[in-house]
């Protein structure tokens, strides 16, 4: 776990760290939390790959429009555990088997979860889980946590910054 600045610069370095090719996807939310949005959409142009937004489904079933839209071509899903507008839950065990199945990173933006609501890192398999402490951890802006699995934590910051990092 690494004590960082924000929740964006938390996904801005997973996105440094995970690889990401022309023709590739990157899932993410219609109308997610924008610090789970700028850096896919910064990288896929870079990268030639393609931003697939997951319209509302409207039988409010994220899940299900989540794995519908998760193909061969799905390197990165970047999700959150609900949706931040409505509490609209998103099931991540099962869509962090599908990830795996696909050979796709999956990042999850948990600030509006952890603190709140069981979460078990274990269960969902999750390459990253980012989350900003001000919300449910009732901690100070500028504070945010920052997993990475065991086969990332070998990754790189941000260029010219530095983060606190914690291991067992």
């Amino acid at each position: 776990i690494a004590i960082t600045p924000s929740t964006a610069y938390g996904i801005a370095t997973a996105a440094q760290n995970l690889p990401l090719a022309s023709g590739q996807t990157v899932v993410v939310l219609e109308d997610q939390f924008p610090s789970n949005v700028f850096a896919w959409r910064e990288r896929a142009q870079a990268s030639g790959a393609e931003l697939v937004t997951v319209a509302r489904p409207e039988n409010n079933d994220w899940t299900t429009a989540v794995l519908e839209q998760m193909t061969a071509r799905t390197a990165i899903v970047a999700l959150p555990p609900c949706h931040w507008t409505d509490g609209t839950r998103l099931d991540l065990v099962a869509i962090g088997r599908r990830c795996r199945e696909l050979s796709a990173a999956f990042v999850i933006d948990a600030t509006q979860w952890i603190g709140v609501a069981k979460f078990d890192v274990n269960a969902i398999q999750a390459d990253y889980v980012i989350c900003a402490a001000y919300k449910w951890l009732l901690g100070p802006y500028g504070l945010s946590f920052f997993y990475a699995a065991p086969k990332h934590q070998e990754g790189r910051p941000l260029v010219g910054s530095s983060c606190l990092v914690y291991t067992n």
